[in-house]
């Protein structure tokens, strides 16, 4: 979740579902304050999801953790209604973000759910190809 205001930019009281992180933070902030970055960054400007009539925006996200107190490597998917995570050396773990907003029921081993398994694996290579080379 994030909260955000922008007087005269931002519509107040709205909703947005788009998916942002926080690479996102850094162009939208220098774009609230007038001006842009003269390279490319990592992320986009938010904003655009309410100036724009269509913005163009991500339709998954790649995030990952390298362990904070202990090493670990984990790298976890989220598109559509999906999140999928891939603890390095360690269980799968997939979840209906719509049906179990918490993470409470791994459906990662359940029979029905193994083509989306193998669809969120293919849809982390799209979205990392620089590692996987696909």
């Amino acid at each position: 979740p994030l909260a955000m205001a922008c007087p005269g930019v931002l519509p107040k009281n709205r909703i947005c579902r788009e998916l942002v992180t926080n690479c996102d933070l850094a162009p939208t902030i220098v774009s609230a304050a007038g001006s842009a970055f003269r390279s490319p960054v990592d992320g986009e400007d938010i904003l655009r999801l309410f100036t724009e009539q269509r913005p163009g925006w991500r339709t998954a996200l790649l995030a990952e953790t390298y362990g904070h107190l202990a090493p670990w490597m984990a790298e976890a998917v989220v598109w559509q209604q999906y999140k999928y995570v891939d603890n390095h050396g360690d269980a799968e773990e997939l979840y209906d973000l719509e049906a179990d907003p918490y993470e409470l029921h791994n459906l990662a081993k359940e029979k029905e759910y193994q083509a989306l398994l193998m669809k969120m694996r293919m849809k982390r290579m799209e979205l990392k190809p620089h590692i996987y080379k696909i």
